[in-house]
């Protein structure tokens, strides 16, 4: 009776090596299947960036001055200050920055009266950044009727309205 009762406590080695490579291996893809998900549902719940660009002060652009000029193609030095913000507070996946070669280009009906180099500048997860840049440019030489209209549009207080931006973000290709 002492032989049927008695318990084989002798190990298979390599059965539970290959048992446990298998588990580690089930743990592995589980993790990496979690993680692709995780990932997915920060891209999906997640907004997107907004970028602004605002004015903050306009220089060399007097408006009597540009109409005085009499010569056909006067030419004015303009000075920009401009305040870039992210707003990446609905981003749940990461920071975004702008910077690293970025610049902003200031033109008037696709006359170019200003850049600025942006120096690098970002906004953290579910944050705000901001930073100012200063554009300009000397002696842009600029058409009497153009000039006579940035003139006109400065007195009304409309050409801010009319500027166009081009914010280079690297990769993007962006307009901020």
């Amino acid at each position: 009776m002492a032989a049927r009762d008695e318990i084989d406590w002798e190990i298979d080695w390599f059965d539970l090596f290959a048992r446990s490579v298998l588990y580690l291996v089930y743990a592995l893809c589980a993790g990496a299947v979690a993680l692709i998900f995780y990932g997915g549902w920060l891209e999906i719940t997640s907004g997107n960036p907004e970028y602004t660009a605002t004015f903050t002060g306009v220089g060399g652009l007097d408006p009597a001055a540009l109409k005085k000029r009499s010569d056909q193609a006067a030419a004015v030095s303009p000075v920009f200050d401009v305040a870039l913000r992210i707003d990446n507070t609905l981003n749940k996946a990461g920071k975004r920055c702008i910077g690293k070669h970025s610049s902003v280009v200031v033109s008037y009906q696709d006359a170019v009266l200003g850049r600025g180099t942006i120096l690098e500048f970002c906004a953290p997860t579910l944050g705000e950044g901001e930073t100012t840049v200063t554009a300009w440019a000397m002696d842009v030489q600029m058409p009497r009727f153009l000039r006579n209209r940035l003139a006109s549009e400065l007195e009304r207080g409309e050409a801010t309205r009319r500027w166009t931006w081009r914010c280079g973000l690297p990769g993007a290709g962006a307009v901020c």
